[in-house]
């Protein structure tokens, strides 16, 4: 009776060192970077890769993982994605501070992208009954939207689904945007996006399920910095999620979570004089007291731009390598080596020599190629929308420019105009590509992709006209007078999307457009008009059905009177 728990045990410690985690791993890491305005920049990031568990999409075996997140893992199995990916950001990315948030910066607000196999099916018995088709493809994507929307607390499914999707097949501009890096060929895939403009998409809502998911949560390691309370403090937070199936059938998952907060401005709120000095401590009001076990790497990196003036003082020295690059300066450690030297916490300061920050003037813009939104016109109903480029590189650049707009706006690419300004004597024509999907109203969104090349040192504009439709008088929001959102338009440099790699995209903040807008107070008013007439209607009607007249003699009831007052007194 000893002997097969005994050997039971041995099975499962021969099974488990014969079968190393080597296809699992889960990475942690943490670059700070101060700005040239004085602010600091937080980029944390999580990895993840899991071995193959993904079964068939008809299979309803179950899956196991260790490290990647079961709701992942559940939401690529069910809705059978290849790819998705869920951004939100709040405020707005400044062209005076560095790319450096990875090869993309988030859009204001929401955005959720996914690849999903055309008329493919899930794993449930509704699914297999179905013959697919581009109609079975838009409630998956309904049905997953969803979803992330209530796992995550986003709010993408909020109201009615009236074409904020914007669904392509895979053509060149949308592989140039979105490459597709998943199982068979792109052109039995379909990208759906949904985009939400929104000043603030991220909260505490957003953050807190987004911990729950990683190994260690908020108990150890990197993770245990993320402190709502300081990153919605900042002027830009943001909180993404990619997940995507390998070839391999492995997940391979990252979350990010950025920030920008602004020591100066908490130092002054402090009594101080405006010091960009800061620490773990004064920016996450938290410090690591432990490593997360699960994390095979987990690092922390300090970067400094080669090109800052002031002289600086990294604390504590112990732990940290020195690394140079052509553009920064990182001090990089791992928490295994740093408690070695100190057990008890990890804390980074970085402290300046100078008493007070000066803001330089003017600020540099460190952006290889900043964009701005143009927006002009007279009236509610016609005017004309587009986008200025700027190159600041000494090289030509190919950029592609994508718009999504709602379908209450109509664009006329018959009237593109562009104009440029060449600062350098190096003149290049212009040359473009032109993929344009006209809107439906309340199905479809306008979209548009264009490809531009920009010369060296060079500013183009590109405008056309747009026409607004007529809302419902019930599709108005409740602060109609406001204005509408227009989602900010996305860039993607192409030159620089090497192999393997994934593309640079950029883009600017939201706009407001104001609609033809009823006057909303002229229903109340009527309704209170109509009230007072009909009050006063049917108060002289009830009065003079419900009253009854009697005629009184006013002199013999005072005669009455003055008798029985004389009977009285005598």
């Amino acid at each position: 009776m000893v002997l097969l728990p005994l050997s039971l045990l041995l099975l499962v410690a021969d099974f488990v060192s014969s079968s190393p985690l080597k296809n699992e791993y889960y990475n942690e890491n943490l670059e700070i970077t101060p700005l040239v305005d004085g602010k600091v920049h937080s980029a944390f990031n999580f990895e993840f890769n899991s071995k193959p568990i993904v079964p068939e999409p008809h299979q309803n075996s179950a899956v196991h993982s260790t490290v990647v997140p079961r709701l992942l893992v559940h939401l690529i199995q069910h809705h059978n994605l290849d790819s998705f990916s869920l951004t939100l950001s709040s405020g707005r990315w400044s062209p005076h501070w560095p790319s450096i948030s990875h090869h993309t910066s988030a859009p204001s607000g929401i955005e959720l992208q996914a690849w999903l196999k055309k008329g493919a099916s899930g794993v449930n018995d509704e699914d297999l009954e179905t013959d697919g088709g581009e109609d079975w493809d838009r409630r998956r994507w309904s049905r997953f939207k969803g979803a992330i929307s209530g796992a995550f607390c986003a709010g993408i499914a909020q109201g009615k689904d009236e074409g904020d999707d914007f669904t392509r097949t895979a053509s060149n501009l949308a592989q140039q945007e979105h490459p597709f890096r998943g199982e068979g060929l792109a052109e039995d895939h379909v990208i759906y996006t949904t985009r939400t403009p929104r000043l603030s998409a991220t909260c505490t809502e957003s953050l807190t399920p987004f911990i729950a998911l990683l190994p260690c949560t908020s108990r150890a390691g990197i993770a245990s910095l993320l402190n709502p309370h300081t990153l919605f403090d900042g002027d830009w937070t943001m909180i993404r999620i990619q997940a995507s199936r390998q070839k391999d059938n492995s997940i391979r998952a990252m979350f990010q979570v950025g920030s920008v907060v602004d020591p100066v401005r908490g130092d002054r709120l402090r009594g101080g004089m405006g010091n960009r000095d800061f620490s773990m401590s004064s920016l996450y009001d938290r410090v690591i007291h432990m490593g997360c076990p699960v994390a095979q790497h987990s690092e922390v990196a300090l970067n400094v731009p080669t090109d800052s003036l002031s002289s600086f003082e990294i604390q504590p020295e112990q732990g940290f390598q020195r690394l140079n690059s052509p553009d920064k300066v990182s001090w990089t450690t791992t928490f295994s080596s740093f408690s070695a030297q100190k057990p008890d916490s990890l804390n980074v300061l970085l402290k300046w020599s100078e008493s007070q920050f000066r803001y330089p003037q003017p600020l540099p813009v460190l952006a290889p190629i900043s964009a701005r939104r143009i927006l002009t016109g007279q009236g509610q109903e016609r005017g004309e929308i587009g986008v200025e480029l700027i190159n600041h590189l000494d090289r030509e650049v190919e950029v592609m420019w994508v718009e999504r707009w709602p379908w209450w706006i109509r664009g006329f690419v018959g009237g593109v105009r562009s104009s440029s300004s060449v600062l350098s004597p190096e003149n290049s024509t212009f040359s473009s590509q032109l993929e344009y999907s006209p809107p439906i109203a309340r199905k479809r969104p306008t979209t548009l992709a264009l490809n531009i090349t920009l010369p060296p040192k060079t500013s183009k504009r590109i405008v056309l006209p747009y026409e607004c439709s007529y809302l419902w008088y019930t599709e108005y929001p409740p602060d109609a007078h406001r204005g509408f959102e227009v989602p900010g338009a996305a860039f993607v440099i192409l030159d620089e999307n090497q192999e393997g790699t994934c593309p640079y995209r950029f883009h600017t903040p939201s706009t407001l457009l104001s609609l033809p807008t009823p006057d909303f107070s002229m229903p109340y008013n009527v309704i209170i008009l109509t009230s007072t007439l009909m009050a006063l209607f049917f108060g002289s009607i009830v009065n003079a059905m419900g009253r009854v007249w009697i005629v009184v003699d006013v002199r013999k009831d005072a005669a009455e009177k003055s008798e029985d007052a004389e009977a009285l007194k005598g």
